[in-house]
């Protein structure tokens, strides 16, 4: 199963997404989903924000490494699941022709910490790590999805 995570810029709040999925996956043995991140609007290239990765490291997760990147059209057809920010990312990739029910606000939507503090980046951090870890308990027992 492939998952992406999505938001605007591909700086902050996907890429957090991402690792915290990637961090509950090889935490529950789950070699059978891959998650990826994405922009609707990324500039390609950059790196996460500054006080996105200060926030992850935190919880002792490298995000340093990683380069924002626009959503390609290939990954409209080839996703399984996207999960998005808000309700207009979500409207973005209806637009575009990917089914409602492949779609999922996470939380109900989280905030753009871009420009914040560090406290501003944790507290997307924590919203993002419940609505994570329940995006993810939902759909492999929605999908049936079995530990590997």
């Amino acid at each position: 199963m492939k998952l992406l995570f999505l938001c605007t810029g591909n700086t902050c709040r996907s890429p957090m997404a991402e690792a915290l999925a990637k961090d509950y996956l090889k935490r529950t043995g789950r070699t059978d989903v891959q998650a990826a991140s994405a922009g609707l609007a990324a500039y390609g290239g950059e790196p996460a924000a500054q006080n996105a990765v200060a926030a992850m490291q935190e919880l002792g997760i490298d995000l340093s490494s990683h380069r924002s990147r626009a959503l390609s059209r290939y990954e409209l057809d080839e996703t399984d699941r996207f999960a998005v920010m808000s309700p207009s990312h979500a409207a973005a990739l209806e637009g575009a022709g990917v089914p409602a029910k492949k779609v999922t606000v996470l939380g109900g939507g989280v905030s753009d910490p871009y420009g914040g503090d560090l406290d501003t980046y944790r507290a997307c951090r924590d919203q993002l790590r419940e609505a994570v870890t329940e995006y993810l308990d939902r759909i492999l027992e929605e999908t049936g999805t079995q530990r590997s």
